[in-house]
């Protein structure tokens, strides 16, 4: 004979009612307990509380609030962000442009920011540092003095707690005075790193912790770091700081004098827009002698950017590919410039236009034979 029961454990009902049948049409003899209420668990008395605590979900939907945005669609508020490039792609420029925006209250090439105090922790020497600031301001008219924008006087070391909290104590003691901190900026990670191996997944663990321990989410933290040795799509060493990070953007020199920042992982929204600069170059006069430097011209943004990037690095590859299929040199422009035509199926003018970009990117050398008046040669590099 089949028996069908139900088994609670002793002491977790109360109020229950046995009830014992026996069902005609199946044969079944039936036995269930009936539970009106289960109580909660509750801990013995004298149990200490677990230091581990769980938050319930609504909870969590409770305390939602709308995204604030440091630079809108490009940095959140109090986030954590990095940029990464290869040496030389200006990525110290890219920081700068933002951060010198944030603390003066500009607006970003179009996007608005949260004013705030800036802290800026630079890797090299300041007169470098100083004279993209000032051609910064001649760029955007505005007055050093009323910005309160800040440039540590040496590096710190990120590997030690210690180091990261004076950082924190320092930009507390200049808040009292300047306002509220919206950017802490280290550039570069490695030159911050202390004695530490980047491509350590334990130091760099260390180096997000002491981040984390001493400044919280209580403004936004931004890193300056390089591309990989072999792999020039992601940031160098230890992939730990990209799975931390809020934010992350890819800084290159798709073609000659020009800029561009892709956004690589936003963790809460939507990918920022790629943006396409031109690099203007400003004379800086210092002691009667002029000195150039740069400021960041947006050209385009979004899929205009990616666009025009991709456009012109297909017309420089044609050329390369071009003068490849012709043995890798000529020995004047026209024979080139018609094999370009073919490969690009276009004008004469698109084609000229292409070869020059191509030496100015370097993909091409350009040689002026010896003597007045003769056609130079085109080679591949070396």
């Amino acid at each position: 004979m089949l028996v069908e029961w139900r088994v609670y454990r002793e002491g977790c009902y109360s109020g229950g009612v046995l009830l014992g049948f026996n069902d005609e049409n199946t044969g079944v003899d039936c036995v269930t307990f009936w539970v009106k209420s289960v109580p909660q668990y509750s801990p013995p008395q004298n149990e200490e509380p677990p230091v581990f605590e769980f938050i319930h979900n609504k909870e969590l939907i409770a305390n939602l609030k709308p995204m604030v945005w440091q630079i809108t669609d490009i940095i959140p508020e109090n986030s954590f962000y990095y940029d990464f490039g290869e040496s030389g792609s200006y990525k110290t420029f890219v920081a700068l442009d933002r951060l010198l925006c944030v603390a003066a209250g500009v607006d970003y090439h179009g996007h608005k920011v949260r004013q705030g105090t800036v802290f800026y922790i630079a890797g090299e020497g300041q007169q470098g540092i100083g004279r993209r600031i000032a051609v910064w301001h001649i760029a955007h008219g505005t007055n050093a003095e009323d910005i309160p924008f800040f440039v540590g006087k040496t590096p710190t070391q990120l590997m030690d707690l210690g180091a990261v909290d004076e950082v924190r104590k320092a930009v507390d003691y200049m808040s009292k005075e300047y306002g509220d901190p919206a950017i802490v900026h280290i550039d570069t990670l490695a030159r911050n790193f202390g004695e530490g191996d980047e491509n350590s997944t334990k130091d760099m663990n260390r180096v997000i912790s002491n981040l984390d321990e001493a400044f919280g989410n209580d403004f936004c933290r931004g890193l300056t770091h390089h591309t990989g040795h072999f792999n020039k799509e992601r940031a160098r060493g230890s992939g730990v700081l990209h799975g931390a990070s809020d934010v992350a953007f890819r800084v290159s020199i798709p073609l000659n004098q020009q800029v561009l920042v892709e956004c690589t992982k936003m963790k809460d929204a939507a990918s920022s827009p790629a943006m396409l600069f031109e690099l203007e170059r400003i004379r800086l006069l210092i002691d009667n002698q002029y000195d150039p430097s740069f400021v960041l011209d947006l050209i385009a943004e979004g899929d205009e950017a990616l666009k025009t990037t991709g456009n012109k690095m297909e017309k420089v590859e044609a050329v390369v590919t071009a003068l490849t299929a012709m043995g890798g040199k000529v020995e004047s422009q026209a024979p080139l410039n018609n094999a370009v035509r073919v490969e690009l199926n276009c004008c004469e003018k698109t084609a000229r236009g292409a070869i020059k970009q191509a030496v100015k990117m370097k993909k091409i050398t350009a040689v002026q034979r010896a003597g007045k008046g003769n056609p130079v040669e085109y080679k591949l590099p070396e």
